[in-house]
């Protein structure tokens, strides 16, 4: 027997019992779910109103004829925004409507049991209730998804634009910022997908406090803070632990104070270019500082790509006395040594710093810096096709 014809009526038994159900629903969402500590009164007051409009959203789907749903109350999105604001769980949530709605399905059984329903009306009824709830389900943790969403958009902009009036000069407190000024920073740059895990990963490890700023999609600054010297070999270690080496990132040095949190971020920036180009992916400023000085200035980047790359480099751009000539400064200007690091023999090594002399037209004891300086700037601006657009 179909006794869909007396849902309506079924409907109509739930108001008269309206109270009595809202407060077993209320009952039974306070059991499956405590809330955390510090959740603001305002919730818990909400969740007395939006337990009531559930209530009523269910009734009317039973009241409803038809394949069409009702729409859902615009109280349930409320306190589902609410519940993103007050620092309630999703979980929380959810559980909390599954409590509800057994409590509420409860209440349909006993007046279903009442009317004598048949079992295939019973099964109609609770089918029709069930699609309700799973929209309904997706509607409020989408609203509180899109809530999170743009509470986090929205302290992302804050936080870049007081990070951006710092590093203009304009005061700051420490207490918006969310993280302490008056102690020692180390400035990172990374373009690092998801970079926030691997971040706060480091400043676990190396026991730091962590300032992320994601600027922009594939580019992000940090600062890692703590109040002693961060040791070079320590960082080094978590790095090696943590950090995968297909994300470039770029270091500044360890400094103090918040001039220093400006200074380590202006050193991470020079160091970006070389971490994009750089195998490895990590470059720290010391490692590229004297090349990103050079390069600041056009006149010294003009003189050493003309004076000494363009001769080195010939037409090829692919020359092996740049490789030999940083071979041999590297080992103190030692022969053998030089030709045990490239794997070539003395005489060629010898044959090949007479043509780097003939080329120069001068003796290199005589501009051993500038050689330096020239070879730096090759690697950091990729040779002879940055010499040639000079």
């Amino acid at each position: 027997m179909d006794d869909r014809a007396d849902f309506p009526k079924l409907g109509e038994r739930l108001l008269d019992r309206r109270g009595e159900i809202w407060h077993a629903v209320l009952s039974r969402v306070h059991q499956v779910a405590v809330l955390p500590a510090g959740v603001a009164g305002g919730y818990e007051e909400g969740v007395r109103g939006a337990a009531l409009a559930a209530v009523d959203y269910g009734r009317r789907v039973l009241e409803g004829r038809g394949e069409d749903l009702p729409e859902i109350p615009p109280q349930l999105f409320a306190q589902a925004r609410l519940a993103a604001a007050s620092g309630v769980g999703v979980d929380t949530v959810v559980r909390r409507y599954f409590g509800g709605y057994a409590a509420f399905s409860a209440a349909i059984m006993e007046e279903a049991h009442k009317s004598a329903f048949s079992p295939q009306s019973v099964q109609q009824l609770m089918n029709r209730q069930a699609e309700a709830f799973d929209r309904l389900i997706s509607a409020v943790t989408k609203e509180y998804a899109d809530e999170i969403a743009l509470r986090s958009t929205s302290r992302q902009s804050q936080q870049l634009k007081l990070i951006g009036n710092l590093l203009a000069g304009a005061p700051v407190d420490s207490g918006d910022l969310g993280y302490e000024l008056e102690q020692r920073h180390l400035g990172l740059i990374t373009s690092a997908s998801q970079p926030k895990p691997l971040l706060r990963e480091i400043g676990r490890h190396t026991d730091r406090q962590v300032l992320v700023a994601e600027r922009r999609e594939h580019e992000t600054w940090a600062w890692l803070g703590g109040r002693d010297e961060l040791r070079r070999e320590d960082l080094e270690r978590v790095l090696a632990r943590v950090w995968p080496k297909a994300f470039p990132l770029a270091l500044g040095e360890d400094c103090q104070g918040r001039t220093g949190w400006c200074l380590t971020h202006r050193q991470a920036l020079r160091s970006w270019p070389s971490a994009i180009r750089s195998p490895g992916g990590i470059v720290r400023y010391r490692q590229v500082a004297l090349s990103s000085a050079i390069v600041q200035d056009e006149d010294l980047v003009s003189f050493l790509q003309q004076s000494y790359l363009v001769p080195l480099l010939g037409e090829t751009g692919n020359s092996p006395l740049c490789n030999t000539l940083r071979a041999y400064f590297e080992t103190g200007e030692n022969v053998s040594s030089t030709a045990a690091a490239l794997a070539v023999s003395r005489q060629t090594v010898t044959k090949r710093i007479r043509q780097v002399e003939e080329r120069l037209g001068e003796r290199l004891s005589s501009c051993r810096v500038e050689l330096e300086c020239a070879l730096r700037l090759e690697a950091q601006t990729g040779g002879l096709g940055a010499a040639r657009a000079a």
